[in-house]
């Protein structure tokens, strides 16, 4: 006769409760990156799709979706219509095809090492990691996607391509011990080091900073008993810490509420009842040989046929528990076996408490979740232990890299071991750095958010509850972590503590449970195909990494390895993480600038813009919003569609002398995400909007190339920048490691001249850092105009200003200020005060009687200020690249006959070249009339004086010597003055 064991336990799903959480950030915690809530630079990301690497890219293979990793200017994530390559292993085909289709982004394949190459039912996935001279370069990546038809749907090249460093260490591997704990007031217990330096990239004051680093785990334990393993990277020159992550990973860093301290009074019994269960995986020895339940308790023991005595322990296959900090007081319990049908329950009578069978009892039951979807992993096959009812603190729990850890009763709340979601939390740590690792990627999940939010997820594709540890405090009406509430959104929810941080993609998913009708197992199905991708990234990098993880739930979901046509849970995948502020709608470029033609008075106008869409199936809504004059409120106009990629918005009548400002803004399909043109015109601290001029005429212009009046640099002699002062010249241009041109190497006005007012010159050879502004502030003043003259002036200027370098340590934290006064200087009225820059020739105007009155002595002041941040972690003190640039500051009016059609195509003349070595041109196409030309030197003297006659005409001042010249062209009507220099 068959015998049958059969154990059962008292499983314990506790519904208590809790007093109000707070988050705790992890003082020790560091990340090099400093902007960790960013968005994408839509105006970079705009220039690097145009850029030819991009466009040839285009040209061949059709029009891919694709988001650029802004340090590097290489596509991060890119895909769509599916494309053939050669080879015949998946990896090689992926090999094949960075070789020979991504050689423009300058990837060298032989630098790349092969960490991935595993597949799922639908896609094969290779991931090469980058090397430097034998070295990995940290969280470089090159991976592909291939369908099963071997074709590349989707590829992404995190790959630096300007690396020059030194990879001999200044320190030796056990010398960096005391520098990776130095600052650590903790009980160090041991520190680890990988004697193998790597490469790390980091944003500096100059561009990208490489630094030689090692891998550092400082192992800790602090006043509560709580291990910590910090994983860090420290500089193997100078031991500066750049990265430290927790890798003990609490059930929450939370402090109750000190009232809530009082209400913690709780029976030792779970506030629910019981469920007998079996014990899966439950451990037996007889006569010296193992045996072992499955998976629901039961056990065949064919042989058992007389009474047989026998152990059973409370460990098994995948757990074994112990009671307290140590790791070998484990229940043990001498039994008999009698042939027939054998009931043990292992209850407190046995010796066990409720939290030990508990947690042994989840922690079975999470590892086998993860089992069902990856059977070929065995990374966790092993009997990982568990402690519980340990008496050195309360109301938590934590994983420490090999053991899940759980507190017992007190301080308010039940035994943490008694929670079935926090249990398969804490298990859950445990596999994703594993199940990671075991993917390919070299260090496990490293995302401190990632691992906090796919851990709830272990527990809630379990469970279906949209919480964690629901009466953790005593309060049923609270929770550690709850997702049926107001989701977390990226970025502004983004506060640098991982759990918090966590929420956001761990809702996102959840609200894809609700989206597919409650539908767990389909929700579950996506997520797990998912982590093929092993969507990882340092702890800051949120942003770029959970849009990664809305690409994966997209390849997961699409049924025939084409992203282009949609996938059939589309609008369910992108509405949920719509929700949480994850979007794909950054692939819409519009060519326009603003309205430059003449607008008649009262008359409709119409504004036409060019866009270029890379992705339709994500892009609905095209709207422009415009406001008039120094409104604050912007009203909205439809933009249609009149032909291919042309759209045009009308906007109502308006009365002479009005400046129209506006913006557009594209919707995706959810209306949440959302692409503004210019970027960020919509924000708090807005971009300068594009603008349009009812009835005005250019009257005046300061154009540097050929008109230059008394501008002046430090006119208040307090400026305090060390370099990159204001000066008048030809601007030379100065690009950051990755083609991002941070100060200008072209002026505004048209023609072959090509002066301007900028920030300082660098040698062309110079990196962008050497003369940018530092330290401080410069200032530019411009020459005071009479505004009596005019009926309604308006002042026009166009500038560049630049603080948001993808390579700066501290990008967007500068300022750039302009000011307007009617009294010479006595008073100043702001302008524009902003932090947000915009690379490249923008566009402002304003209607003089707005700000000031009409006096003969209006002046304007331009301001760009480096601003140092101390306590810069990178090593950096928060310095940044700061550049600005000036021209064509133009005077309009809305009385025609100031100026006639003839003297207005003066003041477009082109002199040319200025700087000149002697023989200077002249052209005005559209003027016919003659002009009377006075040559002056600085001291005031005419030394020249001639008539000028034809569309084009030139003058020799080389006879007058080197320097500066001033000229005077006159007509019946008007003149016209330039400076130029002969040299």
């Amino acid at each position: 006769m068959k015998k049958v064991l059969t154990l059962l336990a008292a499983a314990l799903c506790i519904t208590v409760a809790n007093a109000q959480n707070v988050h705790q950030k992890d003082q020790y915690q560091k990340t090099f990156i400093q902007n960790t809530q960013r968005l994408p630079n839509q105006q970079l990301q705009a220039s690097l799709r145009d850029g030819a690497a991009w466009e040839n890219f285009r040209a061949e293979h059709g029009n891919w979706w694709v988001e650029f990793k802004e340090e590097t200017g290489t596509p991060h994530r890119a895909f769509g219509a599916p494309i053939a390559t050669t080879g015949v292993t998946a990896s090689e085909r992926a090999f094949n095809f960075i070789a020979n289709e991504l050689t423009e982004f300058k990837v060298n394949p032989a630098d790349l090492r092969l960490i991935s190459n595993h597949n799922s039912a639908k896609y094969y996935y290779v991931t090469y990691i980058q090397q430097y001279n034998g070295l990995d370069v940290m969280w470089s990546e090159a991976t592909v996607r291939l369908n099963m038809n071997n074709q590349v749907m989707m590829f992404g090249m995190d790959i630096y391509n300007n690396i020059d460093i030194s990879t001999i260490p200044a320190i030796s591997a056990d010398g960096i011990k005391t520098f990776a704990a130095a600052d650590i007031a903790l009980t160090v217990l041991s520190v680890d080091v990988n004697n193998v330096p790597k490469i790390l990239p980091i944003p500096g004051a100059s561009g990208i900073e490489y630094k030689l680093i090692y891998e550092v785990t400082v192992n800790t334990t602090n006043g509560n008993g709580i291990p910590g393993k910090y994983y860090s990277l420290v500089d193997a020159n100078n031991g500066t810490v750049y990265y430290r992550s927790n890798q003990v990973h609490e059930c929450g860093a939370y402090m109750m509420a000190a009232d809530l301290q009082a209400d913690a009074a709780i029976t030792d019994n779970p506030l629910v009842a019981e469920v007998n269960r079996g014990l899966p995986y439950l451990r037996v020895e007889i006569d010296g040989d193992y045996y072992y339940t499955d998976q629901f308790g039961h056990l065949s023991l064919n042989f058992i046929s007389v009474p047989t005595p026998a152990t059973v322990d409370l460990r098994g296959l995948y757990a074994r528990v112990s009671e307290g900090t140590g790791a070998t007081n484990i229940e043990s319990v001498d039994i008999t076996i009698f042939p027939g049908d054998n009931v043990i329950a292992f209850d407190e009578e046995w010796g066990s408490t409720p939290s030990e069978v508990s947690a042994y009892y989840w922690q079975n039951i999470v590892h086998d979740h993860m089992k069902s979807y990856f059977p070929d992993f065995t990374g966790l096959d092993v009997d990982q232990l568990i402690r519980v009812e340990r008496n050195d603190g309360t109301c938590n729990a934590f994983y420490d890299g090999t053991s899940t850890n759980f507190y017992q009763d007190g301080g308010g709340c039940p035994a943490t071991g008694l929670f079935n979601d926090v249990v398969m939390h804490e298990y859950g740590h445990g596999v994703n750095y594993d199940l990671y690792a075991g993917l390919g990627d070299p260090g496990g999940m490293n995302n401190g958010a990632m691992q906090e939010g796919y851990a709830d997820l272990w527990g809630m594709t379990v469970t279906n509850e949209p919480w964690i540890a629901k009466g953790f405090f005593t309060d049923e009406d609270s929770y550690i972590r709850q997702y049926n509430v107001g989701p977390k959104i990226y970025p502004q929810d983004l506060i640098g503590e991982v759990h918090a941080d966590g929420e956001i993609i761990a809702g996102a998913w959840w609200d894809v449970n609700i989206n597919l009708g409650g539908d767990l197992t389909s929700m579950t199905n996506l997520w797990m195909d998912t982590h093929f991708g092993t969507i990882d990234g340092p702890s800051g990098d949120e942003g770029s990494i959970y849009t990664d993880v809305l690409i994966e739930a997209l390849v997961a979901d699409d049924d025939n390895g084409d992203l282009t046509d949609g996938t059939p849970n589309f609008e369910a995948i992108t509405t949920a993480f719509c929700l949480h502020g994850i979007s794909l709608i950054g692939q819409v470029s519009i060519d326009h600038e603003g309205v430059f033609t003449y607008i008649e008075p009262e008359s409709i106008v119409e504004i036409e813009i060019e866009v270029d869409i890379d992705y339709p199936t994500y892009v609905e809504g095209l709207q422009l919003f415009y406001r008039l004059n120094n409104e604050l409120t912007w009203q909205s106009v439809a933009l249609t569609e009149i032909t291919e990629s042309i759209y045009k918005a009308e906007i109502p009548e308006q009365e002479l002398g009005t400046i129209v400002s506006y913006y557009t803004e594209f919707s995706d399909v959810n209306g949440c995400g959302n692409i503004v043109s210019p970027f960020e015109a919509s924000d708090d601290d807005p971009n300068l909007p594009y603008f349009a001029f009812i009835g005005y005429y250019l009257q005046e212009s300061q154009d540097f190339d050929n008109t230059f009046g008394s501008w002046e640099v430090d006119p208040f002699n307090d400026d305090d920048a060390t370099t990159g002062m204001w000066d008048v010249n030809t601007p030379i241009a100065s690009i950051d490691d990755f083609g991002y041109i941070v100060q200008t190497g072209e002026d505004h006005t048209l023609g072959e001249s090509n002066l301007c007012a900028f920030t300082g010159n660098a040698g062309e050879a110079d990196p962008p850092g050497t003369n940018d502004v530092d330290g401080g502030k410069t200032t530019l003043r411009s020459p005071f105009f009479d505004m009596t003259l005019y009926e309604n002036p308006m002042v026009v200027y166009w500038r560049k200003f630049s603080n948001d370098s993808p390579s700066s340590a501290n990008p967007g934290n500068d300022v750039w200020q302009v000011y307007i006064t009617d009294n010479a200087g006595d008073t100043w009225v702001p302008i524009e005060r902003t932090y947000t820059a915009d690379n490249s020739w923008r566009r402002n105007a304003i209607r003089i009687e707005d700000y000031v009155s009409l006096t003969s002595e209006v002046g304007f002041i331009f301001i760009a200020q480096d601003s140092v941040i101390i306590s810069d972690p990178s090593g950096f003190n928060g310095g940044s690249l700061v550049e600005a640039a000036i021209d064509d500051l133009e005077i309009w009016d809305t009385k025609e006959n100031n100026i006639s059609i003839e003297s207005e195509a003066i003041n477009q003349l082109l002199i040319y070249p200025n700087p000149s070595n002697g023989i200077v041109n002249f052209n005005y196409l559209n003027f016919s009339s003659p002009l009377i030309v006075d040559v002056t030197d600085q001291l005031g003297r005419l030394i020249y004086s001639g008539l000028v006659e034809g569309q084009n005409s030139n003058i020799d001042l080389h006879k007058f010597g080197t320097g500066v010249y001033y000229l005077k062209f006159s007509s019946e009507k008007s003149t016209f003055k330039s400076k130029v220099i002969i040299f």
